[in-house]
């Protein structure tokens, strides 16, 4: 994860690691999401239930007025809408992130990778 390489970079302040995984994720979105410090994660919604674990730094639920850093976890019923920030000025986020079904975001919807 520490090689930039490996990630896309679809949008500004944002990049995807997809990776494998087994059986129980096999029909979900399913990566490591990094999000610079400053930046805004547009409102989505999960198409199924989302999982989601907090490996380095933090973000701010704007939907929900939580905030989750470092060693957080968050679960996100499927049907569920949110956007969020990662606060300037600290690490950047960086986050494993199971969603179930996929989810919809800027007028597209992303589905599970075989």
């Amino acid at each position: 994860l520490a090689d930039d390489s490996v990630f896309s970079h679809d949008l500004p302040g944002i990049s995807f690691y997809w990776c494998e995984g087994g059986p129980a994720v096999a029909n979900a979105v399913r990566g490591f999401v990094r999000v610079a410090a400053g930046t805004n994660f547009p409102e989505h919604e999960h198409i199924g239930d989302e999982i989601v674990l907090v490996l380095q730094g933090s973000f701010v639920d704007m939907t929900r007025g939580l905030a989750f850093t470092a060693g957080d976890s968050d679960v996100m019923k499927a049907g569920t809408s949110h956007a969020y920030y990662v606060p300037e000025g600290g690490p950047d986020l960086l986050k494993l992130s199971v969603t179930q079904e996929g989810l919809r975001a800027l007028g597209q919807t992303f589905l599970p990778r075989a």
